[in-house]
């Protein structure tokens, strides 16, 4: 399949939940249990543009594998169950040749594609050795507070001076009203997870083109930004467990990022991306991109 036909399925995956009402960047996690989606077989959480698409399927297990993993449990795919697609990236070295005539070894990404399953659509899956990971007791907001503290040194600084919530990059500040202005104290940081993440963009950070480059508002340089920020937020919302205290499913919000979408076919596929990085950046681990088949 040509990168072309990958964004049109992924698109159409995102596209279809928000035509259905469903906010594809912010699931709940519930209470008791870890719930990011995450491969069966290598353990590893789905990242990118394969969170917000496994995280939003409406499953209640984690679990996910592809055919052949599921396969090699014992299991199988129930008869009339269709798969979920992630993509990932295979990188491929080839010879370049120079103008000099000398040939140079330089790596290719090459945008994939796989189909996985949930376990809720197998049978006779073994999977004894998976057991639910219980949380220890967890306070929502003292975890919003505790990623707010240890953010990277050099972050810019939080004002507490306006009506408005905004991130100046060209005086490089977060501006927020007090937080007893907000009806949800989640809100108040969400909103500050989504003005952080649009800091990270700033030209002494991660150099973001979609926040530095923007020409105007309302542009598809502007919107791949706020979608950015969006998803970023919703990532970092759901890490502290804040998520289901923020959803919104209004249809002005929905239909605002079907229109963004419809527009370009690209945008989702950058944009969570560029997302995954800036949480990385944050969180301070490390960026990669997904090259795995899982």
């Amino acid at each position: 399949m040509c990168n072309s036909k990958i964004y049109d399925q992924v698109n159409e995956k995102i596209i279809s939940l928000l035509e259905q009402g469903v906010n594809p960047w912010r699931k709940p996690w519930r209470t008791g249990k870890i719930e990011v989606a995450r491969n069966f077989v290598s353990k590893k959480a789905y990242r990118g543009c394969n969170f917000f698409i496994t995280n939003s399927m409406g499953y209640t297990s984690p679990l996910w594998g592809t055919f052949n993993q599921i396969k090699a449990k014992g299991g199988n795919v129930r008869k009339g169950e269709k798969g979920t697609i992630i993509i990932f990236w295979k990188t491929f070295d080839i010879k370049e040749k120079q103008e000099n005539g000398d040939l140079k070894n330089k790596t290719i990404p090459l945008l994939k594609y796989s189909y996985i399953f949930n376990a809720e659509q197998c049978e006779n899956l073994n999977l004894t050795e998976e057991t639910p990971v219980e949380l220890k007791e967890h306070c929502p907001i003292e975890a919003c507070e505790n990623v707010k503290a240890n953010f990277p040194l050099g972050m810019p600084e939080l004002r507490h001076n306006n009506e408005r919530a905004f991130y100046s990059p060209s005086l490089d500040y977060i501006s927020l009203p007090e937080r007893g202005l907000y009806d949800k104290i989640e809100e108040y940081y969400h909103t500050f997870f989504h003005e952080s993440i649009h800091a990270t963009g700033h030209k002494s950070r991660l150099n973001r083109d979609t926040l530095t480059g923007c020409s105007y508002f309302g542009d598809t340089c502007y919107s791949q930004e706020e979608l950015v920020a969006e998803m970023g937020a919703s990532y970092l919302s759901a890490f502290t467990g804040i998520d289901n205290a923020t959803i919104d499913n209004s249809a002005a919000y929905l239909s605002g990022w079907l229109a963004a979408l419809r527009k370009d076919k690209t945008m989702l596929l950058k944009a969570s991306s560029q997302a995954q990085k800036a949480v990385d950046y944050l969180l301070k681990t490390k960026f990669n991109e997904e090259i795995t088949d899982e």
